[in-house]
């Protein structure tokens, strides 16, 4: 018979299951949308419990895949946005906004018409139409956007006084264009591009267009390298397959990039068909009851540029503002106010160009072209609603029950490189019939053209091998242009050093590794190619991964490579008795070494000073002279003071009494010294001779017959002052003589 208790246990289980699920259910919503069902009024926690982990989640929205796919979305509250958040401008200019829903069904609405906005000093902006607003008065304000009592977020603007100063100069170039659009070339052939420069008359108060292509200097690069190669002409050469780009110069202003596609093959010009339409000028403030000339141009297909003014279709977003007044491009400003004004041919719409008409004249057109700009500039930036999408961080805007006709996808980004083992992320926006955007990134079908390099899945990117490949997606019938994947090898994750800890002798030395982690899971030995370095004490010293002490104590090193660091190892450095006796050993062999090469410096001075004399042998005067200067310095060093007001017989007699020498032979030197010093006769050979024999006598006894300790000593003494005791004996001298 099988348990009871296990049977209850999990009837209870089964019940509590099923009463969650009925809670859950009464606590959502369901909303059935064109692109499937979303459910919200659950939180994060409970959507997790009832229907597990998602297959693809975004910051409020999850998506459940199967045959009856759908999403939850956790934003439930709508929310309001002003657009943009601050202004800065001259009295007299009208400044431009717009009000966006977002929804709890993830859909974001344009309600600028619909909302009403509230300034905190109502005396200090007034409302000109939907979306303009025209400063009155100079200071610092605000304004909310309220609709159906929820308030957006506030918009502070920052009004200054309009300058009535005169220019400096007659004429200002604005902005440079580039012409033909994004063009794409076989790889050896050339393209003659096309400056168009806007220029502003401050006497005339005109916008003006010109082409400069003759006069502009042109530069070109080719991607990766930054470096800027300047060209002679405006026809310029594509030599290298990839993407380059294109830069033009005048007048110390530089034009916006134009990207050009290199392709190796397969680029047909085929018939001549219209790709793109540039109106310009781009911004333009104007005064009311004024002419406006505009003037539009196509590029082809085939990298042709043609000027349309007079064969495009002029449309106008608010005729009350700007009039148009013939098919050739003129509009007259009728009265204040903003606008937008696009050009239409053969299915090709233009970038709208955007016009402010107002009634100061001395609102300037320089401060406010950021202002009133679309922003759409080259490389182009997304549109409003689509910056104002992604700031909510949605997965997905179009699940409303109206239809729209999808005309193309964008994917971004447009490169995308990564090393071999990572994962990449692509975004695909959907561009609707009627303006609006989607996010597409996991609801269409992602391909790659090579899935042996990288596959791609929701947009997540898993790369195979290294190498390039592109990537596309489709959806409802509608395939996106082709991004570039580039897989490189493996990138290096993280640094391991090891050991991590070591203790070594002050004589020591010890070995470090430095292990590379890569994505793919790899390592490689980097220790010969790191850097190294020292935290705390610097008592070590790291070359090439081996330590070497410089002092005690602890400290830590590291390593880095390709801007990463590794972990730290701790180093202490300790104290031995060997060190200590290696230590000694080095000090005393420092220490003999000093005495020798001194004693040698020494006895060199000495025998020097011996050679001197030895020198004078053939003169008997200046040789007893120096003879007896050299006795009187070592009797001295010896402990009898000499003095000059002492006579030398005096003297003599002093050092029989204190070194107690029995024959004072140095009182006959003395005599000598006096003979030679204060006589005029002519001295001999035999006086040197005797006066030489004296002083050996002398010295003999002095330093030969008084104790060893003593006769040591004053040797000592006198090789330490360089003074050499005997000069040679009379035997020597007589023989020398002979």
């Amino acid at each position: 018979m099988r348990n009871p208790r296990l049977i209850i246990a999990l009837l209870a289980i089964i019940i509590f299951s099923s009463l969650k699920l009925t809670f859950a259910a009464r606590q959502n919503q369901e909303i059935n949308t064109s692109r499937g069902k979303v459910i919200i009024g659950l939180d994060r926690e409970k959507a997790y419990q009832v229907y597990g982990a998602p297959d693809a989640k975004g910051e409020d929205l999850w998506y459940y895949a199967g045959p009856n796919g759908f999403f939850v979305s956790f934003n439930n509250t709508p929310k309001l946005i002003l657009y943009p958040d601050f202004f800065q401008a001259n009295l007299g200019v009208p400044l431009e906004f717009k009000v966006f829903l977002s929804l709890p069904d993830s859909e974001v609405r344009d309600i600028t018409k619909e909302a009403q906005l509230i300034f905190d000093r109502p005396e200090c902006a007034r409302l000109l139409s939907p979306g303009v607003i025209m400063p009155k008065k100079p200071g610092e304000y605000s304004a909310l956007a309220m609709y159906k009592d929820v308030f957006s977020n506030p918009l502070y603007m920052q009004i200054k006084e309009s300058e009535s100063g005169e220019k400096n100069e007659k004429e200002k170039l604005l902005n440079i264009d580039i012409l033909p659009y994004r063009p794409e070339i076989t790889f050896e052939s050339s393209i003659n591009f096309v400056a168009l420069g806007t220029f502003f008359d401050y006497d005339l108060n005109k916008y003006s267009v010109r082409d400069i292509s003759q006069d502009a200097a042109w530069y070109i690069r080719q991607r990766p390298n930054l470096t800027w190669n300047k060209e002679d002409s405006r026809q310029l050469y594509f030599l290298e397959i990839g993407q380059a780009e294109v830069l033009a110069k005048y007048s110390q202003v530089e034009s916006f990039l134009q990207r050009v596609e290199v392709k190796k093959e397969g680029v047909g010009l085929g018939v001549k068909r219209l790709k793109h339409i540039l109106v310009l000028p781009e911004v333009m403030v104007v005064m009311f009851n004024s002419s406006v000339n505009m003037r539009a141009f196509g590029t082809y297909y085939d990298n042709s540029v043609m000027e349309l003014t007079q064969d495009v279709d002029w449309r106008i977003e608010d005729p009350d503002v700007l009039r148009l007044s013939n098919n050739s491009g003129h509009f007259f400003a009728q009265i204040e106010g903003v606008t937008e004004v696009r050009a239409f041919k053969d299915g090709i719409e233009s970038l709208p160009a955007k016009v402010a008409v107002v009634a100061n004249e001395n609102a300037h057109f320089l401060d406010t072209v950021a202002i009133v700009s679309s922003g759409e500039r080259n490389p182009p930036d997304p549109d409003l609603l689509k910056e104002i999408k992604e700031n909510v961080e949605q997965l997905k805007k179009d699940l409303s029950f109206k239809k729209k006709e999808l005309k193309s996808i964008e994917i971004k980004p447009g490169l995308l490189e990564i090393g071999l083992g990572e994962e990449g992320k692509f975004s695909a926006t959907g561009i609707y019939s009627d303006g609006t955007l989607s996010d597409l990134t996991i609801l269409g079908s992602w391909g790659s053209l090579n899935k042996s390099i990288a596959t791609v899945s929701f947009g997540n990117v898993t790369s195979a091998s290294v190498g390039e490949t592109s990537v596309y997606i489709e959806f409802k019938g509608v395939r996106s242009k082709y991004a570039n994947l580039i897989v490189g090898g493996p990138r290096l994750v993280s640094l391991l050093l090891t050991p991590q800890s070591v203790k070594i002798p002050r004589d020591s030395k010890a070995d470090f590794k430095v292990m590379g982690n890569y994505y793919d899971h790899s390592q490689r030995d980097l220790t010969a190619q790191a850097t190294w370095g020292v935290e705390g004490s610097k008592i070590v010293r790291v070359e090439n991964g081996v330590l070497r002490p410089l002092g005690f104590g602890r400290s830590k090193i590291y390593a880095e490579y390709s801007h990463l660091k590794s972990n730290t190892a701790d180093i202490e450095i300790v104290l031995t008795l060997a060190w200590l006796l290696w230590l000694l050993a080095k000090i005393i062999l420092v220490l003999l070494l000093v005495i020798f090469i001194s004693g040698v410096i020494l006895y060199l001075l000495a025998q020097n000073k011996r050679r001197k004399l030895r020198a004078l042998r053939h003169k008997p005067r200046e040789f007893i002279l120096g003879l007896y200067e050299n006795g009187i310095q070592l009797i001295t060093i010896f402990g009898l003071r000499h003095s000059v007001y002492t006579a030398p017989l005096c003297y003599a007699e002093l050092a029989k009494e204190k070194f107690l020498v029995k024959d004072n032979d140095f009182m006959y030197l003395s005599m000598k010294f006096e003979e030679a010093e204060y006589s005029r006769h002519i001295l001999q050979e035999a006086d040197l001779v005797a006066a030489l024999d004296d002083y050996n006598k002398f010295f003999k006894r002095l330093c030969d017959y008084q104790g060893r300790a003593l006769s040591f000593y004053r040797y000592f003494l006198a090789f330490i002052h360089c003074l050499p005791i005997f000069i040679f004996s009379t035997s020597e001298n007589n023989s020398e003589n002979k």
